[in-house]
């Protein structure tokens, strides 16, 4: 088959780019990252599959109810229903991204001229450009990097999820690059946990947590504990997590109940300890459970550990 895009979206070339940055760049530097013409391999643009494919599913949360009003009943408690993007979708939107963040760490950007029809995905679902007109790489700067980050975030809005709801494990990640290059590091949101497989991100939330207990009480514990104190107050919010209730409310044989600090301390312990027990045969939707109670909890924990320069094992994967 062949599944390339017949899009009739052409970029401009010329010397300059708005921004006055030189464009003519040799694109031989550049042919990893790009889909060569004589290659045979099959692939179909992001743009193609998004419009063959369905990118998103949903799925219900056990241990968690809305509240659905309507005029014969005062209130129906309904299971909590999330619409979440699949997991191959996950892939590609990732490493599309990484093509983009690899460009930027080899000093060059795209100053935002690309669509999804120039993202080539393979059989094995790497990523490769395609399409671009000469001279469309050009030299990094953070102003054209900006570029870059929300253009992606307007391609992956309209374009592969066509301006309706985006899936709600996209948002974080979405609304981080939205931000521009300097938010947070590119190595960070090429490996961003909420986009993890379900158990690779259970996984790597307990390995958060072990850093993070390890860290506390060190030179650097402070820093990490006041770049999380937005956390404080967190039992005045309330759970709906019934699972997180009972961790919450539990008493042992003699009455006597576990005391969680009200500052993000207190909270990552009732997370691992409803994960150890009230909710262990839940550990593949752990992520989304902790997500959908604390919207940025996950995000945040990677991205304060990350800046206090306890995640720099963290790099941009140039095997995809």
């Amino acid at each position: 088959r062949n599944c390339k895009s017949t899009g009739s979206k052409v970029l401009k070339c010329s010397a300059r780019n708005k921004l006055g940055v030189p464009r003519r760049l040799n694109f031989d530097a550049h042919h990893r990252h790009l889909r060569c013409a004589v290659e045979i391999e099959d692939t179909e643009s992001l743009y193609d599959y998004s419009l063959r494919y369905k990118m998103h599913e949903y799925c219900e949360l056990p241990g968690c109810r809305d509240v659905l009003s309507c005029e014969e009943v005062a209130e129906i408690m309904i299971p909590t229903t999330l619409k979440l993007s699949k997991l191959r979708s996950r892939v590609i939107l990732m490493r599309s991204f990484n093509k983009v963040v690899k460009l930027h760490h080899e000093h060059f950007a795209l100053a935002g001229n690309f669509s999804s029809k120039n993202f080539q995905i393979y059989q094995d679902d790497s990523i490769k450009l395609d399409g671009l007109a000469e001279g469309a790489i050009v030299e990094y700067r953070e102003a054209v990097g900006d570029l870059d980050y929300r253009q992606f975030v307007h391609m992956v809005t309209e374009e592969v999820f066509h301006g309706q709801k985006l899936p709600f494990d996209l948002t974080e990640w979405l609304r981080i690059i939205s931000q521009g290059v300097n938010a947070c590091d590119g190595s960070l949101l090429c490996s961003h946990i909420d986009l993890m497989e379900p158990y690779q991100g259970y996984g790597n939330f307990v390995s958060l947590f072990q850093l993070f207990w390890k860290v506390k009480d060190t030179a650097g514990g402070e820093d990490l504990l006041n770049s999380l104190g937005h956390y404080k107050g967190w039992k005045s919010e309330g759970l709906r997590c019934s699972f997180l209730r009972d961790t919450l409310n539990y008493e042992d044989d003699d009455g006597h109940r576990f005391e969680y600090e009200d500052d993000i301390r207190g909270l990552l312990r009732l997370l691992m300890n409803s994960f150890r027990h009230s909710a262990k045969s839940h550990c593949r939707l752990a992520i989304f459970l902790i997500m959908n109670e604390f919207r940025r909890l996950l995000s945040d924990l990677q991205r304060a550990l990350h800046q206090g320069g306890y995640l720099s094992h963290l790099s941009v994967n140039y095997s995809v």
